[in-house]
């Protein structure tokens, strides 16, 4: 992975649910205290949708 994510410091989140992802958000470092988030994807099953 290249980009932002391969940034020293940055997070990539993923939410599992059964076995099948149902979501994803991706942080990289920020200053002082907080992360800044930059993307966040929610599947439509967690959003409620089938």
């Amino acid at each position: 992975m290249g980009g932002r994510q391969a940034a020293p410091g940055s997070h990539i989140l993923v939410a599992v649910l059964d076995g099948g992802t149902v979501g994803m958000a991706a942080a990289l470092p920020g200053t002082g205290t907080y992360d800044e988030l930059r993307s966040v994807w929610i599947g439509p099953l967690a959003r409620g949708g089938a």
